[in-house]
């Protein structure tokens, strides 16, 4: 009987353990955008924004951050500067979007290490 409570014990505590440990350790994901997800804007786009529950990492030299912007008619990427603070990501257009519908496809790294990718559409009338 005393090895079968150890038994119990043990898992007891493993569970408890297992139970105890943090989401925040889970890796950074997409909390909102700008424009957001299907949204249709009526207004000029200079910038497509997305911000993170987590930091995104920043090197000196170089980014392993991109967003990439594709009208869906012409197939053709909008370029801009990408721009990363804390947890926001941020590319900004020379000038404003055309009417159409665009694709967003994004690539971050997090501070932690972790990439982190995905894409919305939205349009823009």
């Amino acid at each position: 009987m005393k090895a079968r409570g150890k038994i119990w014990f043990t898992l007891s505590v493993l569970i408890a353990f297992q139970l105890s440990i943090n989401p925040a350790s889970a890796h950074s994901r997409l909390v909102n955008s700008i424009p957001s997800s299907n949204q249709i804007v009526k207004s000029h786009i200079h910038s497509v924004t997305l911000n993170f529950n987590e930091k995104i990492l920043v090197l000196e030299n170089e980014t392993p951050n991109k967003i990439q912007v594709i009208q869906i008619s012409s197939g053709k990427s909008k370029s801009g500067k990408l721009t990363v603070a804390k947890s926001q990501v941020k590319l900004q257009f020379s000038n404003p979007l055309d009417k159409g519908k665009y694709q967003v496809k994004y690539r971050v790294v997090s501070e932690d290490g972790h990439p982190v990718q995905g894409s919305y559409f939205f349009s823009v009338k």
